[in-house]
């Protein structure tokens, strides 16, 4: 990547630096101490870096575009992968340093940032349901792939989980393996892996978030105080413990040992991708 300049912070800055995303300034603080405390995020790392021990290559260089506060990247360099951060917002950008990656690039991807063919390899990670135009996104990182270069995505499934908590985090759309499926095909890309995750959590979050919300006994996101948020967001990602934490941690074996043997799951609420530019 070139196109940057590096400030006093070690961060590298694309001229177009700031834009607006979901989660700016102090939300990125907040997002920081839910993602250090939580079983969800733990349990999504360590699925991340399975898979991509299985489809990516550990020898080059991966760059985890809009990855946020680096908490997935920070675990994978902990693991010998050599991770990038490329994140639009600055105060992301300081978390992701602070949390040791070594390279962090403050910017969005665009025909302007970087030369084509400049990633070896890259990851989405639930970014896709944020770009209003998805397929065209997909086709400019696709440009930016190398021959052969694949990508790793992540994104939240089915619109019958839908809630008011997609609507405050700026999603505009959940998928499902087919919608997904056909958007990656029309930007060119050649489909290695896809399936569902997170299975055991599809009946949970449409229990609680969407018919709860639905008849009355869980608050929409913009009716909630910050006391709320904060309570609810604690109670949904806290680390679990005891015959809670027994069960989860039953239960995210047998879906990972499922998914790597090669068998689809019939649903979940999110879903990864492979995918090969050829």
């Amino acid at each position: 990547m070139k196109s940057y300049t590096i400030d006093e912070n070690g961060i590298k800055l694309f001229e177009k630096r700031q834009v607006s995303t979901a989660f700016t300034g102090k939300a990125q603080e907040g997002l920081m101490q839910i993602e250090d405390n939580s079983w969800w995020f733990k349990y999504r790392a360590f699925f991340i870096k399975t898979i991509a021990e299985k489809y990516l290559d550990k020898s080059k260089r991966l760059y985890d575009i809009g990855g946020g506060n680096g908490y997935t990247s920070s675990k994978m360099m902990r693991n010998g992968w050599m991770t990038s951060l490329i994140e639009p917002t600055y105060e992301a950008c300081l978390n992701a340093r602070s949390r040791g990656l070594d390279e962090v690039i403050c910017g969005e991807v665009t025909q302007e940032t970087g030369e084509d063919a400049c990633f070896e390899q890259a990851m989405l990670l639930d970014v896709l349901e944020h770009i209003e135009n998805d397929k065209e996104f997909l086709m400019l990182i696709r440009k930016k792939l190398k021959i052969n270069g694949r990508l790793l995505i992540t994104v939240p499934a089915f619109e019958k989980l839908w809630s008011s908590e997609d609507d405050a985090a700026g999603h505009f759309r959940r998928y499902t393996i087919e919608s997904l499926s056909k958007v990656a095909k029309q930007a060119g890309f050649k489909i290695i892996t896809i399936n569902y995750f997170f299975g055991f959590l599809y009946m949970p979050i449409k229990v609680v978030r969407h018919y709860g919300e639905k008849i009355g006994l869980l608050k929409p996101y913009e009716k909630r105080s910050e006391y709320e948020r904060k309570r609810v967001n604690q109670s949904q990602f806290r680390e679990r413990k005891g015959i809670v934490d027994f069960v989860l941690k039953k239960l995210e074996k047998h879906e990972l040992r499922k998914i790597i043997s090669g068998k689809k799951l019939r649903r979940g609420s999110s879903i990864i991708l492979v995918l090969e530019r050829r």
